[in-house]
């Protein structure tokens, strides 16, 4: 997208990585944050910096499973920001024992980036990313589909949905989608 979108203004939080901090301090007791390689400005939780035997969101991934070996973890990337707390609450009400992740699923296609990870995948996520595979979208993962359909039934979804801001247009859309208020970029004076 050309620029940090961490730093994107989000009222009333400071920016979009303050909303999603936000969302996740209430949903989770403890909140670690991964990063490429640094965060600009400082937090009260721990900060994981990405390993470098992967590249893209699983170097991210690798890096906190490998801080957090013992338990599940919950992902939410940066750049989602339909996702609500009634989305977290239910993929981790559906959550149980013999599989890998837990992830969103909507028009033949998961969502990596927000859901919960088990132990048992670091294994399979290490060997993909020793032979150059850095795509989680058909990690041949044991996985629990929640359809995005049942996300938006409790109420877990904007109207954004599960859409990422890839581009500057998504940024755009995600402003005039319902119920948004993201700032736009204007210079003042």
């Amino acid at each position: 997208m050309g620029r940090d979108k961490r730093q994107l203004e989000y009222p009333p939080f400071h920016s979009l990585f303050h909303r999603q901090l936000s969302l996740l301090e209430n949903c989770f007791p403890r909140v670690w944050v991964s990063v490429q390689t640094f965060l600009p400005f400082s937090i009260p939780h721990r900060i994981v910096v990405d390993l470098p035997e992967a590249k893209g969101p699983m170097a991210g991934l690798l890096s906190a499973l490998h801080e957090h070996p013992s338990g599940p973890i919950f992902v939410l990337a940066v750049d989602m920001p339909g996702i609500h707390e009634a989305a977290i609450a239910h993929l981790c009400a559906v959550a149980g024992p013999g599989v890998d992740r837990v992830v969103p699923w909507s028009e033949g296609r998961v969502e990596p980036l927000c859901g919960i990870y088990f132990p048992s995948s670091l294994l399979v996520l290490r060997q993909m990313a020793a032979v150059g595979r850095y795509g989680l979208q058909n990690a041949p993962l044991r996985e629990r589909l929640i359809p995005k359909e049942r996300l938006e039934a409790v109420g877990g979804l904007s109207s954004f949905g599960l859409r990422s801001l890839n581009h500057p247009r998504d940024v755009d859309e995600f402003r005039t989608s319902e119920g948004h208020v993201l700032a736009p970029e204007e210079k003042s004076g």
